[in-house]
């Protein structure tokens, strides 16, 4: 009877011994290698949305890029035609005067970039910039130009001097005759001629007095 009881409690032991290696080496396994969860329906749903939302996030900045590459590609380049008004300001520092002067571009100016300009006359300032108007600006350390005005005095062709202090005031008279003149040069002398320069000033006299 002991001996059968014996066998049975060795048995018994045995029995548990397994089941606790079983039990252990599971934990083991499922410490050391985790089991992925399977995904449920409706999370593969919104992997897969997502997904495609960004590859769509992706396609759209794609074509964005391209379309704004053909756009700013498209945009023609200003450049200067014979038609393109040029203007010169001389700033002269020392009196504080601006002097603006417009022209028809010179052939070696056709065709020029804005960046042609400024790489070809670093010296001037480029205001603005089209092909309707290009504006450039230079400063210049002396004083500027004398500054005259061509009118009428006492029924003769006269030269004023125009002095931004002191005003305009006489500085010759000619032995021309108003009447002498057009209609059309009357007119403009009784407004009066604003000249810059003694090279201007000699070129117009000579017009209204030969």
């Amino acid at each position: 009877m002991w001996k059968k009881k014996s066998v049975i409690t060795v048995c018994t032991f045995c029995m548990l011994i397994g089941v606790g290696s079983f039990y252990l080496g599971y934990r083991y396994l499922e410490i050391t290698h985790p089991i992925q969860k399977p995904i449920s329906g409706q999370s593969v749903s919104q992997h897969v949305s997502d997904h495609k939302s960004d590859e769509a996030q992706e396609l759209q900045s794609i074509v964005a890029g391209i379309q704004q590459e053909i756009t700013v590609s498209s945009i023609p380049i200003s450049k200067i035609t014979p038609s393109t008004k040029l203007v010169y300001e001389y700033y002269y520092e020392a009196d504080d005067q601006l002097v603006i002067e417009e022209e028809e571009p010179p052939y070696f100016l056709l065709n020029m970039t804005r960046d042609d300009l400024q790489s070809k006359f670093p010296e001037w300032q480029i205001q603005s910039f089209s092909s309707q108007e290009v504006v450039v600006r230079t400063y210049v350390r002396g004083q500027s130009p004398n500054r005259y005005r061509i009118g009428i005095h006492n029924g003769y062709v006269a030269v004023f001097y125009e002095d931004p202090v002191e005003g305009i005031y006489l500085k010759d008279i000619t032995e021309t005759p108003v009447a002498s003149l057009t209609q059309e040069e009357q007119e403009e002398l009784t407004g009066g001629v604003a000249v810059l320069g003694d090279d201007e000033l000699l070129r117009l006299l000579e017009d209204y007095t030969s």
